[in-house]
């Protein structure tokens, strides 16, 4: 009987193991919900190092606070992580995300997603 509450611990703890995973997951995907992130993670995944904030900015026509705060979310969902060169931020993608935008893209046949070339900015960092 001892056996079976065992059996029944390693279950629960495997079940809820996969359920970390699977929310973590589904953090992620979702914060690429919106086509400015998508295009944000997509662009990080294509760049070598990291990318200044006020490069990803001139990528978008969109204002810089909405920029820092797709940002934002992006960090919260575990995806982008950032550093503090000087005044500016430099973001690169998290190793889990970047197999996930991999992913992405390769499954797209169409590759419907196209990466912004990123050209650095000569007033900032």
């Amino acid at each position: 009987m001892a056996t079976a509450r065992i059996a029944d611990y390693i279950d629960f703890c495997q079940y809820r193991c996969m359920s970390n995973q699977t929310e973590d997951l589904a953090a992620m995907l979702k914060a690429l919900g919106d086509p400015i992130r998508l295009q944000i993670a997509t662009t990080l995944a294509t760049s070598t190092g990291s990318v200044c904030v006020c490069d990803i900015t001139s990528l978008f026509t969109v204002s810089q606070p909405t920029v820092s705060h797709h940002l934002k979310v992006l960090r919260e969902a575990g995806m982008v992580s950032a550093e503090r060169h000087g005044t500016w931020m430099h973001y690169t993608l998290t190793p889990r995300a970047h197999e996930i935008i991999t992913a992405i893209l390769s499954a797209s046949a169409a590759r419907s997603v196209p990466t912004l070339p990123i050209a650095p900015a000569t007033d900032c960092c």
